[in-house]
């Protein structure tokens, strides 16, 4: 007679059931948020730099001024916020 063992689960507890939904929640945010990030690290970049390789500095506020200093921007603003 041989004796058998019998390999029974272990149940899952509810701190592992939270880490892999924690994890989960996680990645999926980072999935989520990385398009946002890459939309406004792009807006600091100039339109020949977007696709370069290697990266380049993408701090470069010059656009920014040169919208803030034409004037006429404003008036698009204020309509958009009203309608």
């Amino acid at each position: 007679m041989t004796s058998k063992t019998i390999k029974t689960k272990r149940p899952v507890t509810r701190k592992s059931a939270m880490f892999f939904l924690t994890l989960a929640l996680i990645i999926t945010s980072l999935l989520y948020l990385f398009p946002l990030l890459w939309f406004l690290l792009s807006a600091f970049k100039p339109g020949t730099e977007l696709f370069a390789y290697p990266l380049k500095s993408f701090l470069k506020i010059q656009p920014f001024k040169t919208l803030l200093m034409l004037g006429r921007h404003w008036i698009s603003f204020v309509t958009s916020i009203i309608r």
